[in-house]
């Protein structure tokens, strides 16, 4: 029987650039020399070991006494930009009994959440007033398993990409931590209304852009940016730790030009009616692969059936000559040369796939992405 073992690092907290770098995989677009990167959207992470943290380190000393209240095994990575856990994961601690987690609700864990963040608050510190749960991204996976996940908002403005989760296990919690999560310094109440953002983009494009698809309405966000992205070192963030985030509150316009692929994004101060961003938002390519969702016990209906083509976030691609790249949270990927091909291995910073038989390794071309197809039986027996 094949020996798989995969770990996953379920909180992610590397964030790329919002200008697209997918230009030369579609065909020219009427506004390509109008795209701008966002300034500071790339938010480099580097999740740092506790243990390795000197022992009369705050932060480190404040998690040695986390485990020995919770019980020890607990493995602890920090993110330095935030000074918030990356990941927690460990034997786990009890949160309710199996009994009553068994017949709890999200209501009854985001409780207990609460409770948590209260009980740890000089660890992880007071997020009361910004903490809202996301009803859709909090579910139950499977019988005694539930993931609860949290996000930021401020002033009724959520702040993109900020979010807490929580993994349970039987009435226990196994694994937590926190991607790009900050507290914003800045209002979330905008300076300029989105007629004037949308002249404002008019302007800058030399056309009017009301005269093409508006596949949704205006929306006002507060993005976290790189506060220095000259400041990054080995563990990412370089500079004082947790002064790593700052916060822009923009307002999001996007339309489509009708018979073209590109889905045309421009991100404008909602403070002072800048251009922070131009690019095009359009998935591309990206690493897939068919995956049993819950089981291979061939229960369709519950998950026991191989879905095609699932997307695998976060996994390491190497174009040819190129250093170790990451698809993103969407499982896309950019390549410097789109007529180049790379590898994967499908094992990134937050996921690694222990195969017991053998180097899992796939290779895709730039221009056509890789499929890693369906699973054909057992790849290898153990003899």
């Amino acid at each position: 029987m094949r020996n798989l073992i995969v770990i996953v690092l379920l909180v992610p907290v590397l964030a790329v650039s919002a200008a697209s770098a997918a230009v030369d995989l579609r065909e020219p677009g009427r506004f390509d020399s109008w795209l701008q990167p966002r300034t500071g959207g790339m938010i480099p992470a580097a999740p740092r070991p506790v243990a390795d943290l000197d022992p009369s380190d705050e932060l480190r000393v404040g998690w040695d006494r986390f485990s020995q209240r919770n019980g020890d095994g607990w493995k602890v990575y920090v993110d330095e930009r935030t000074a918030m856990p990356a990941l927690v994961f460990g034997r786990g601690m009890q949160w309710l009994g199996e009994e009553a987690f068994g017949a709890a609700g999200v209501a009854d864990l985001e409780q207990a959440a609460r409770s948590f963040l209260a009980h740890n608050r000089t660890l992880l510190g007071n997020w009361d007033d910004l903490l809202v749960l996301d009803d859709a991204a909090s579910v139950r996976w499977r019988n005694g398993v539930w993931q609860l996940v949290f996000r930021q908002e401020l002033d009724g403005v959520r702040v993109e990409g900020a979010q807490l989760q929580f993994h349970l296990s039987h009435g226990r919690l196994s694994m937590f931590g926190a991607a790009d999560w900050a507290r914003p310094t800045i209002s979330a109440v905008p300076a300029i209304f989105d007629d004037e953002a949308r002249t404002i983009l008019n302007d800058y494009l030399q056309a009017d852009t009301r005269l093409f698809i508006e596949p949704q309405p205006p929306a006002l966000v507060l993005l976290p940016v790189n506060a220095d992205p000259g400041n990054e070192g080995e563990f990412g963030w370089s500079g004082p730790r947790g002064e790593g985030l700052s916060h822009v509150l923009v307002w999001r316009l996007q339309f489509l030009v009708p018979g073209e692929a590109p889905l045309w994004t421009a991100e404008i101060n909602a403070h002072d009616g800048s251009v922070l961003s131009f690019y095009d938002a359009a998935q591309y390519d990206a690493i897939r692969g068919g995956v049993f969702p819950e089981s291979m016990d061939g229960d369709c209906p519950t998950g026991g059936c191989e879905v095609r083509g699932f997307p695998m976030p976060y996994a390491d691609y190497t174009e040819t000559a190129q250093p170790e790249m990451f698809t993103d949270e969407f499982a896309n990927l950019v390549c410097v040369d789109s007529g180049a091909s790379f590898e994967t291995n499908l094992s990134g910073p937050y996921v690694h796939v222990n195969d017991g038989c053998e180097v899992t390794s796939a290779f895709g071309s730039c221009t056509d992405a890789a499929d890693l197809g369906m699973k054909q039986g057992e790849n290898c027996d153990s003899g």
